[in-house]
């Protein structure tokens, strides 16, 4: 089985952007919003459309409001209905610029972790291009990422953000690689990767908790359960 598992990591993931958005898309739909979220935000955007940069409410025209909305972490971010809010989120996750990071960090990471261990895959120039690409695009990311801290939304974006690039990234291991994903190996690996992305995207650990689920009584239950400290990465 061991060998058959090794015997996958022969090739990089072989995934495409398109498939990178679709898994972006299933995280959206599949995270409890309303669960955590419901009732923290304007349950209507209406009345607080004068903020929005719409400087003629009166003639019908909203494209300072559309403006501002596709950002989705602009000045009026922060009167959005959480509905709005997540519409925004899954916009930016699915944006050109963030499909690309999750692209290059998967094979980043593929290059790093499993390539120098599979025998005859390893190429030294292949992957320091792969390394030289990956730090352009995550610069960029980066960047991105400071200059959103600054706004109001960001308690519920930025972590939500992080969350999602990990969980896209394991998936694309595990469904490229599912008999070494299953094995003690790969789930050892897999985690490492996941640490790395938490010193690249949060260095100091802030990012990767979300109070509002951690102080959720599901969560203290399970923390009490098992014994965990008060507060544990995602």
């Amino acid at each position: 089985k061991d060998a058959a598992a090794d015997k996958e990591l022969s090739n990089p993931p072989s995934v495409t952007q398109p498939q990178i958005r679709e898994l972006f898309q299933r995280f959206i739909a599949g995270f409890p919003f309303q669960t955590y979220w419901s009732g923290k935000f304007p349950a209507s955007s209406s009345g607080t459309r004068g903020t929005l940069n719409r400087s003629k409410p009166e003639d019908g025209n909203t494209n300072g409001l559309e403006d501002t909305r596709q950002s989705g972490f602009g000045n009026g971010t922060s009167q959005l209905t959480l509905t709005e809010r997540i519409d925004n989120l899954s916009k930016y996750l699915q944006s050109p610029v963030v499909v690309d990071f999750e692209h290059r960090l998967v094979l980043f990471l593929y290059w790093s972790f499993l390539a120098p261990h599979v025998a005859g895959v390893s190429n030294k120039r292949e992957a320091r291009n792969f390394d030289e690409r990956f730090v352009d695009v995550y610069q960029t990311v980066s960047q991105m990422m400071v200059n959103r801290r600054s706004k109001r939304s960001y308690s519920m974006d930025l972590p939500l953000t992080i969350l999602s690039i990990r969980v896209v990234c394991e998936s694309i291991f595990t469904l490229a690689y599912p008999m070494w994903s299953a094995t003690d190996g790969g789930q050892t690996t897999i985690s490492q990767m996941n640490d790395l992305i938490g010193q690249l995207l949060d260095p100091v650990g802030y990012l990767s908790h979300i109070s509002t689920i951690e102080s959720s009584p599901q969560a203290l239950k399970v923390m009490h359960k098992k014994r965990l400290p008060p507060r544990m990465p995602l």
